[in-house]
């Protein structure tokens, strides 16, 4: 496996598109640290202290990738516009909360005018992990919408 050039961004982890991989990196090498959003790491992954406090810097770095608010951006709305499929599903039990997410991403899909038939939003009854099953029916979905 090829190392990860993130160091060519400044080795910035949080704008690092294998931020999955650092993840379970850490997970490995520090298999009894929390690494969930609450926990308090010294390199300033979390955006929280070990008080709980926001930490603003971090924070912010977080926000300015906040799928949400970059649809309210000019090039980012231009980009979501032009798709032809967008699929979002979310367990209405995720850990996570991303059906909350899931559904303020759809609203900012409205709000930034993208065509209503090109999203599908979908909410079921289930958790975070083993969705695999849900996958041949978002294949299905975006095959049709691409294909058409």
């Amino acid at each position: 496996r090829r190392p990860c050039r993130c160091a060519e961004i400044g080795g910035v982890i949080e704008q690092c598109p294998h931020l999955l991989r650092h993840v379970r990196r850490k997970r490995r090498e520090h298999p009894n640290q929390r690494l969930d959003r609450f926990a308090h790491h010294a390199d300033g992954f979390a955006a929280f202290d070990d008080t709980g406090a926001v930490i603003p810097e971090v924070w912010n770095r977080w926000l300015a990738w906040d799928p949400v608010r970059m649809a309210a951006l000019p090039g980012y709305a231009d980009a979501l516009r032009s798709l032809r499929a967008i699929w979002i599903d979310a367990g209405t039990r995720d850990e996570f909360y991303l059906d909350f997410g899931a559904v303020a991403f759809r609203r900012a899909l409205d709000a930034a005018g993208v065509p209503a038939e090109r999203v599908q939003l979908e909410l079921f009854d289930d958790r975070h992990r083993a969705t695999e099953y849900r996958y041949p029916r978002a294949l299905s979905w975006l095959c049709n919408q691409l294909a058409g």
